[in-house]
């Protein structure tokens, strides 16, 4: 996907005054496919394909499991709004 986040908890979620308390919250997001697909630092993702992300965990199990060229539907909080976005997958840099 090409992103640096962190998990989400309510302490995290009132720290910087998140609208949710579970998700994975975009640190960085360098060039690559989520860039691309307009996903920006301060955004949670809070599903994947209709799956619930709790945390980077979930992300990374959905990602890990997916095949490079795969779009995956990727639904984020982004301050008071939800957007949805499609992330095609491509192979990790080197």
């Amino acid at each position: 996907m090409g992103i640096v986040g962190a998990t989400v908890n309510p302490g995290i979620a009132t720290h910087y005054g998140l609208q949710v308390d579970r998700g994975a919250l975009l640190i960085q997001v360098p060039r690559g496919p989520s860039k691309s697909a307009g996903l920006r630092p301060g955004d949670v993702i809070v599903k994947i394909d209709d799956v619930p992300i709790t945390g980077m965990e979930d992300l990374r199990k959905i990602v890990m499991g997916a095949k490079v060229g795969q779009k995956i539907l990727v639904r984020l909080q982004r301050k008071d709004d939800v957007f949805e976005a499609y992330v095609e997958l491509t192979t990790a840099p080197e």
